[in-house]
């Protein structure tokens, strides 16, 4: 059985001008052969001590509810590394049945809401790999998800290009004042 606290997300950041660009990922990924999953409307509320020690360490704490249900999953991701727009990190996921108890549960640990977001998740797969195409108030972004060697080679196949990789993540992006 594998290690849950082994567990490595890795995945690349693409910000797309606008939502013609995921248009033109879905025709791209259609001809690929790529197989879409239902579209998903995420809420994430990200959590950090008083003192802010996870921020410090770069980790994060979240609740992500889907689709206005009462459940959802708490993850916990760890400091990133990384390589040419690849970011890997540590990544702990647990079903949660009741969301708003585990988010009470953080609050008696001493955890409160930092932050939250939403965003639209259409996800699809090919191969071994992960693409979502994601719409959030901050703009609309494309991330593949899979094995290290292949996800840049599958952001080229699709398009994409090196001046469009997001370094940031939605936890730091949403944190931005308006540009």
């Amino acid at each position: 059985m594998a290690d849950p606290a082994n567990r490595q997300e890795v995945e690349i950041k693409y910000r797309l001008p606008d939502a013609a660009g995921h248009e033109r990922l879905r025709q791209r990924l259609a001809a690929l052969g790529a197989r879409p999953a239902p579209i998903r409307h995420e809420e994430n509320v990200l959590f950090d001590s008083e003192g802010g020690g996870l921020g410090q360490r770069r980790a994060i704490l979240r609740i992500r509810s889907i689709n206005g249900g009462a459940g959802g999953t708490l993850t916990y991701k760890g400091a990133p590394t990384q390589t040419n727009g690849v970011k890997s990190r540590a990544e702990i996921e647990v079903a949660v049945a009741d969301a708003a108890a585990m988010q009470a549960l953080l609050a008696a640990l001493g955890y409160k809401p930092m932050n939250s977001y939403r965003k639209r998740r259409e996800s699809w797969h090919l191969d071994n790999m992960e693409v979502s195409l994601d719409t959030m108030s901050i703009g609309y972004f494309c991330e593949i998800e899979g094995p290290p060697a292949e996800i840049l080679a599958l952001g080229q196949r699709l398009g994409l290009s090196d001046d469009q990789i997001e370094l940031a993540g939605y936890a730091e992006l949403v944190k931005r004042p308006p540009s």
